[in-house]
Order: C-alpha cells, then structure tokens, then sequence
C-alpha cells in the first residue's frame, strides 16, 4: 500500500493499513479516531506540521549562517563581514592594493588609430585590434630597445611596441564593432557587430590557421543589434561543467536575447539562443563555471544557468547596466552604469534601498568611503560644468529613464566616477590583487580597491585628445576597452585606449 487517498477510507500511517470512515455515532470505541470528524481534525494537524517544516527549511535557506569564527579573537581580518571599519595599517587587505599601485610608470604601445578594441595573445604578444572603419588587424609586436631611465635602474617591463599601419587586415565588418575577444584555449578569435542598415553578425575565425578574410559567420534571427559577448574564462572549462565535450564557450547578449555558442573537441561550433528577456541584453559575466550573470538595458540583472537553461532576476539597477564583472566572490558583482554610477552588488542582499538594513556589510557606505565618494562626486560633478561645453554636457535622458517596476537594489560599496552618458566605457577587475580600474568621461582610467570602494590612483590621458574637438572624434576615440594584464615577470599592467591608441600603466 502507498498511500494514495481513495474515497470513503482513511490511510493510517502507522498501521499502513486503510480503515472505512464512518459516521461519528456508528463508529465502536476502539475505531473511534477513524470517525468523520476525528480524520478532519488529524488531517488540519497533518498539514499544519507540513507547513512549519516548509516554514523552518525556507527559512535555513535564507537566513544567513553566522560562523563562531567572528566571535574568535582570529576575526581581525574579517572587519568587512563584521560590518566595522578598516583597522588601519593591521588591515592587510585595504593597504595592500595602495602599496602596489604607490609608484607606476606608463607607456605608448600603439599611437592614435582609432582603435576600439583589442585583446592580447599572451603567447606571441601580438595585439588583435577593432578599428573604427569596422576593420579587424593583428598587430605584431617589435622590440624597441628602450632606453634605460636615468632615475631607474631597470629598463619598462614590457619592451615591445606595435605599428598600426603594419597590421595584417583580417577582415571588415558590415557595421560598427561591439566586441572583440581572443580565446587562448583555442586560438579563435570572435568579433560581434552592432548592425545598422545590415544584420549584426558574429564572426569566428582561427588567425594561425586561416587566411585574412575567412571566418566563420554567424547571423543570428530576429535580432536587430549585438551589444556584447563575453567567453567563458579557460580555467573554467576544465572543471565540473555540464558540456564536456566543448573546449569554449561564450555567452554573446543581443536584442532581448542570449545567445550561446560552444566549440566542441572537433572544431565545429554549436549555436543556440539560451534564454530571451524582456529588455536588450547590454552586460555580460561569467561568475563561476556554470553561472552568468546578465545585465539588461531597463536595468535589471538576472542570473542564468548553464545547467538548467533557466533565468532569474536578482538585482535592479538605478540606470541602464553598462558593463558587469565577476569579483573575488560569485555571490558579489561589479555593475557600471550612466548617472555617474559604479557599485558593488551582493545576490545575498536583494533589498531596495528603502528596506535595506544600516548594520553589516552595507554600513560601509555611511563611514569615511562614503563621504569621499560624496566629496569625489561633488569634485567630478563642479570640472563637468567647468570644463565641458554645455552642449556635450546634457544627458541623454531618453537612453537613461529608469524603465524597470522594480525599486533599485542596495549596493555593499560604491565607487567614484565621472559617467554621466556614455553607456560603452572600459571596466576591469583583478581579484587577486582587489583592484578596480574604470574609464570616465574625461579619458582617464581609475584605479580603485576593490574592498573598500576608496580611489587609489586616477592615470590621465596619453591620448591627445582635446574638449574643443568634434563630438565625432571624441566619440570614436573614447575609452571602451581597459584590461588588466599579466605580465612575464608575475606583476600586472593595465592597458587601455588612450585617445584612439593604446598605452600601458605598470607597477
């Protein structure tokens, strides 16, 4: 017998037998709790003690667990999940990323070409770049025997610069480029398009084995544009994924679509729209191996899985998401957006800024890190008006309306930037070291900690670009792609586009 309900008997669990229900005044003394009313009564029992275990099992899973370790003597270093402020010099985690970035020294790589983005092949040194007249070219690298600095003792770190117009030309896009990314597992190298009067298309192609002008192309159906792509870390690939057979996998966000496409061992890719959301799919993040998180032009982010196939909205915005990247912990995400924001968001901490607790992680924001971001906003917010002509200076408030009907999350950190329209500036993280560099409005790039929110170094321009140029020539010479790199030596460098070209800032 299991149990099932059959009309007019009673299941008895202990006895595992079926008894006949009967009336109250029929039912013999030793039967009696087989009666009509004593089986009601059972039953509301029953499903009130159902409901207080789901009760007390949804509320373990939500509920955060409180380690006795905080409580421990040993819990210095654990001032952020306490809620308490830096400890000054005994904090290790909040000076370190100062110390590294106390004395850097910059570098042209590649002077103004007009470059929008570019990715590095860590193997040859060679620079794949994506140009403003829709092109694609290799940069080779050349050595320029530097000269060494009288006031150092050792020549730049990294010795090599690059010609722009002794590039080999792959090929040219039918429109604006909006992504360029090198897979080093593979060697593929894949570049999206925007689209304009022609389909947005994704093109693949293996630069050591093809020949410029051949590549794979890809047009995906019922999208209008390709905003970004973002592949899957190759250290990821290895682990406990759910396609073992592919050897890459990248994650490209279009017009209210996900779009997938994985390489398998014999070379072939395999391509699937994953998931369709409500709004443009503008960011892009892998967070760990099979989650990713996606940020939506009306500015809700979502969590998809690569297991199930399956979306979930998490954390909402106060502006369109401009760019998302994963950080030292896969519950914790770095979003950027216009209206001068740039925050840290926690998946465990949902609520709206309205309901959100003032004690633990978010009372970072009401110590010293939030009344300098204040004083740095302030500052950001007076050159704005000062220096930038009025007619550049007006915000696009059509392409920054807060569209979603979700109230905006709370964030554990905010950071200081001047961004007030662009929706395509570089962003970066590099967990090892909590560094954090972001490009403004103004050029330059920010370097900031990543666990206190606090602005380290601001590296100007190496470009020559100029507020009393046209707004074209600032537009296509903007800062969109900053990557950190990591150099021979084991020390990193972070690489971006100054004014068109490309220069290096190392420690």
């Amino acid at each position: 017998m299991d149990g099932r309900e059959i009309p007019g008997f009673y299941y008895d669990r202990e006895k595992k037998k079926y008894f006949k229900i009967q009336a109250s005044h029929q039912g013999p003394r030793p039967d009696s709790k087989y009666t009509k009313d004593n089986i009601k009564q059972a039953q509301k029992e029953q499903k009130k003690a159902e409901k207080l275990a789901s009760f007390r099992i949804r509320r373990k899973k939500q509920t955060f667990p409180s380690s006795i370790i905080l409580t421990s003597p040993i819990s210095f270093s654990l001032h952020r999940e306490l809620g308490h402020a830096p400890r000054g010099l005994f904090s290790v985690p909040t000076i370190w990323p100062r110390a590294i970035t106390s004395g850097y020294s910059s570098q042209i790589l590649c002077p103004e070409a007009s470059i929008r983005y570019f990715d590095l092949d860590a193997a040859t040194n060679s620079i794949y770049a994506a140009y403003s007249d829709c092109g694609v070219r290799r940069l080779k690298p050349r050595y320029s025997h530097p000269v060494p600095d009288p006031d150092q003792d050792y020549p730049p770190a990294f010795p090599y610069s690059y010609d722009a117009d002794r590039g080999t030309h792959f090929w040219s896009m039918t429109s604006q480029i909006s992504s360029l990314n090198y897979l080093a597992s593979s060697g593929a190298l894949m570049v999206t398009s925007l689209g304009s009067d022609r389909p947005p298309t994704i093109n693949v192609s293996d630069p050591s084995k093809d020949g410029p002008g051949i590549a794979e192309v890809y047009t995906p159906s019922g999208v209008t544009t390709i905003w970004t792509a973002s592949p899957l870390p190759p250290a990821s690939v290895c682990k406990n994924s759910v396609l073992p057979t592919a050897t890459e996998i990248v994650a490209i966000g279009a017009s209210r679509k996900l779009i997938t496409l994985c390489r398998g061992p014999d070379g072939a890719w395999k391509y699937e729209e994953a998931a369709k959301f409500e709004s443009d799919v503008q960011a892009l993040a892998w967070v760990s191996e099979n989650t990713l998180s996606v940020g939506c032009r009306d500015s809700t982010i979502h969590i998809w899985d690569l297991r199930s196939r399956g979306s979930a909205h998490v954390l909402t915005h106060t502006s369109p998401v401009s760019a998302l990247r994963a950080t030292d912990h896969e519950t914790r995400i770095l979003c950027s957006g216009m209206q001068d924001t740039l925050v840290l968001y926690d998946w465990r901490n949902p609520k709206p800024r309205s309901q959100s607790r003032t004690s633990g992680s978010s009372l970072r924001d009401t110590s010293d890190i939030q009344s300098h971001s204040i004083r740095s906003l302030e500052h950001i917010r007076k050159r704005r008006r000062k220096n930038r002509p009025q007619r550049q200076a007006k915000v696009r408030h059509t392409s920054t309306q807060h569209f979603s009907t979700h109230p905006p999350s709370q964030p554990i950190l905010q950071f200081p930037l001047s961004n007030a329209e662009y929706p395509d500036l570089g962003l970066d993280v590099y967990a090892p070291l909590s560094l954090v560099a972001a490009a403004d409005e103004d050029d330059r790039i920010l370097i900031y900690n990543l666990r206190t929110g606090k602005l380290l170094r601001e590296l100007e321009s190496m470009g020559t670009r100029r507020w009393d140029t046209s707004y074209q020539e600032q537009v296509l010479s903007r800062n969109r792609c900053v990557r950190f790199v990591e150099d021979d030596g084991g020390g990193v460098s972070v690489w971006g586009c100054f004014g068109g070209g490309i220069g290096r800032v190392g420690w």
